[in-house]
């Protein structure tokens, strides 16, 4: 089957619009998920309500969803690359071995918050 060397809606080719849009729109790279910046970009710190006010936990956590589970974890860092880094390691784990063991890895007594 041949591709086609233009849009349907304009008869341009992809690269004729390339050229003509603005910078900021062009679709922008994602970094892989073996990059800590991919993570870092996605740390979270969790809030809880004590007595009608809100709170914000002072440690990073992530929240990563692999083979049907999503789960929060928290990280047990306040520093933004240390937490980065500990999300890759803990990813790059659990798609190699699986989630059992990379909670068994990392931090046996952490606690996972299904989610």
């Amino acid at each position: 089957m041949r591709q086609l060397d233009t849009t349907l809606e304009n008869g341009r080719s992809g690269q004729e619009v390339a050229k003509i849009l603005p910078a900021d729109n062009k679709p922008k790279r994602t970094l892989p998920k073996t990059h800590k910046d991919f993570w870092k970009e996605r740390l979270e710190r969790r809030c809880y309500t004590n007595e009608g006010e809100l709170h914000e936990v002072n440690e990073y956590s992530i929240r990563i969803q692999y083979l049907g589970k999503r789960k929060s974890i928290a990280l047990g860092t306040t520093n933004a690359d240390a937490a980065a880094i500990k999300a890759k390691d803990y990813y790059l784990t659990f798609v190699a071995k699986g989630w059992e063991e990379a909670e068994r890895i990392f931090n046996p007594a952490m606690i996972i918050i299904q989610g």
